[in-house]
């Protein structure tokens, strides 16, 4: 289970001969939470995921994934993605964090994968990746219910400086996805965005 979306892995057990078949997938679905089906629907990110394994996966310098199914119902915006099942590598601790090789392991390889797309006009041909001042309108629809949801429950918790924060952040995020949107551009995470 993922927080953004419906992670399982499911085990391919049928009758005969494997014939190159893998043992196991992970099988990506929305999440059940209605409120990130919403946000994520509006934002197209799971269509986005989709796109990017079944037009993108195979020419990128990172290694992903193999993909054996991905497609989106054009009617609902819910998508489904059957990946290649990576139990044996390992797997990064949020919490525990990495070690310091470890981090520059993991800078380069994203240095090289960024490098690759710097200022490419093929991002222009790839119409599913906006830039980020695209997404704006959205950004603002979708901003004051989910700042109130979040002061809702942080309570008292919320420090006041971050209640502040939080407040002026409605009427900036024009600017900041203007800013998100001036070149040099790449890809990061799904979408095409300034790179510093």
């Amino acid at each position: 289970m993922g927080f953004i979306t419906h992670r399982t892995r499911r085990s391919l057990n049928p009758p005969g001969p494997a014939r190159g078949r893998p043992d196991s997938v992970v099988v990506k679905l929305p999440s059940a939470d209605p409120l990130l089906q919403k946000v994520f629907s509006r934002l197209e990110q799971n269509r986005r995921e989709v796109s990017f394994y079944l037009e993108l996966a195979d020419r990128v310098l990172l290694e992903t994934p193999r993909c054996y199914y991905g497609d989106t119902d054009p009617s609902t915006g819910r998508t489904v993605l059957v990946l290649e099942d990576l139990e044996s590598a390992q797997k990064g601790d949020s919490v525990a964090g990495c070690s310091l090789d470890e981090a520059r392991q993991c800078i380069r390889q994203l240095a090289e994968f960024q490098a690759q797309w710097w200022n490419s006009p093929l991002l222009d041909r790839l119409p599913w990746m906006p830039l980020r001042n695209a997404e704006t309108g959205i950004y603002q629809e979708l901003y004051a219910d989910a700042w109130a949801s979040l002061l809702q429950r942080a309570g008292d918790a919320m420090p006041a400086q971050l209640r502040l924060l939080g407040d002026r952040l409605a009427e900036e995020i024009h600017g900041i996805k203007d800013c998100l949107s001036w070149p040099p551009v790449t890809i990061v995470h799904g979408d095409r965005a300034i790179a510093f």
